[in-house]
């Protein structure tokens, strides 16, 4: 009778968690090494706040968010009236310039926040997924 190869099987196996580990560990790695990436004086990351349950951050920062669902907390440009926000090209809302405004609970994957009717450079947001 032929000997069953059951350890070859858990072997590739193996390497295919550790492989997919590596490339979560990677992409980890290259999302926080572009939130720190900035020129010298771009203060734009400055104002993020937090990364687990809720976050804060600002028109053009990059923010991170470990756990989902995440509340974002944004703050407006400054400016006088109010601005529609939008994410991914969904509606937000209307809220006044200057202030800091909630945004609602996201769940994961990304998330691109814009000020409609401003100069303002979006914002990216990046909600992790549950494991």
């Amino acid at each position: 009778m032929p000997e069953l190869k059951n350890d070859k099987i858990f072997r590739t196996s193996h390497r295919a968690v550790r492989g997919g580990s590596t490339l979560g560990l990677c992409m980890l790695l290259a999302l926080l090494t572009g939130c720190a990436g900035n020129e010298p004086g771009d203060d734009r990351n400055a104002c993020v706040k937090g990364n687990f349950e809720q976050v804060t951050f600002c028109p053009g920062a990059s923010a991170i968010c470990a756990i989902e669902p995440c509340t974002a907390l944004f703050q407006m440009p400054p400016g006088e009236g109010e601005y529609q926000v939008t994410s991914n090209n969904i509606d937000l809302g209307t809220f006044p310039a200057g202030q800091t405004v909630y945004l609602g609970a996201f769940w994961g994957g990304p998330h691109y926040i814009e000020v409609q009717g401003s100069d303002a450079p979006a914002a990216h947001f990046w909600v992790s997924k549950d494991m």
